[in-house]
């Protein structure tokens, strides 16, 4: 074994893929794992074996010295690449979402799918594939209903470790009205008026109310324009406004008329 031995340095051959790396290549291979030459005694023992078992790289190294010959294989734990960290879909369509490895060894692998930390299997509306390479991992989610908005995970394993990715998707959810104001309203003066503006979509719509005539902000507690006792200078032209920031706004118009005693 040559990890008992003492062997001269120079007798020690570097083969990588069955090919003898030259001086330089040597010393280029020693520096990625922090040793070089001169550092190196003229009979060192074989302890820089345990360093090379620490590359960061992927080698299939030979190394031979007075006909022994040692056989190293250095992998590393998988890499997943970067992409984007939100996705967004309309209701109805299918998102697709992508695991694929940019380093480390593939032998091995396997994936695994969460959705808010709760383990995916492969169903109908969940698609999980692997390709035939085992470089990457697809998760299909079929009909997107708002509720499959969350935290998607991959984790990708291999002897050597693991590593994880978290994507974000949005369902978008089309506006639409769950209370959409009446056109025209008549009141008497003194009464008290709540005229409600609810939407509803994904992300949450916000509401607002303006009055038109001089496009101020009109009174409002929370979905509602909110008159305790309208007046005549109330009387005008508000517009109920909904917005995502992902959809076209939804607009609803009401003409107040306030009526005397």
């Amino acid at each position: 074994s040559l990890a008992h031995n003492h062997i001269a340095f120079s007798d020690i051959v570097f083969k990588y893929y069955g090919y003898s790396l030259t001086s330089s290549s040597r010393r280029l291979f020693l520096e990625l794992v922090f040793i070089t030459d001169s550092q190196c005694s003229s009979t060192m023992s074989c302890m820089w074996l345990a360093v090379l078992i620490s590359i960061v790289l992927v080698y299939n190294l030979a190394i031979s010295a007075n006909g022994a010959e040692v056989n190293i294989t250095v992998s590393k734990a998988p890499r997943i690449l970067d992409q984007s960290e939100k996705l967004n879909y309309p209701e109805g369509t299918n998102a697709t979402l992508m695991c694929s490895i940019g380093s480390g060894e593939l032998d091995g692998l396997t994936y695994e799918w969460l959705k808010d930390d709760k383990r995916l299997v492969s169903s109908t509306r969940y698609r999980i594939s692997i390709a035939p390479e085992n470089f990457n991992s697809i998760l299909r989610v079929i009909d997107l209903k708002p509720d499959d908005s969350g935290i998607y995970s991959c984790v990708a394993r291999n002897a050597f470790g693991k590593d994880r990715i978290s994507i974000k998707l949005q369902v978008k959810v089309q506006l639409k009205w769950i209370v959409e104001p009446d056109g025209n309203l008549q009141v008497k003066v003194g009464k008290p008026l709540h005229v409600p503006c609810i939407a509803d979509g994904q992300p949450a719509p916000r509401t607002t109310w303006t009055r038109l005539n001089d496009s101020t902000p009109a009174r409002m507690l929370g979905y509602e324009l909110r008159f305790n006792a309208v007046s005549q200078e109330d009387s005008g032209l508000y517009e109920c406004r909904a917005t995502n920031g992902a959809e076209e706004d939804l607009l609803a118009r009401v003409n107040l008329t306030v009526l005397g005693k």
